[in-house]
């Protein structure tokens, strides 16, 4: 396998993983906004 292959693989699955951990960030504070609105709503 080249090395520039491997280094173009690499490079790709670490761009995924940031974009995972980012749309998992977004999903987690857009949760939690949710909840903070819903709680002041009923109590």
């Amino acid at each position: 396998m080249p090395v520039g292959k491997l280094w173009a693989s690499s490079l790709r699955d670490r761009r995924e993983g940031v974009l995972s951990q980012a749309v998992l960030q977004s999903a987690t504070s857009t949760y939690l906004i949710w909840l903070g609105l819903l709680n002041g709503l009923f109590y």
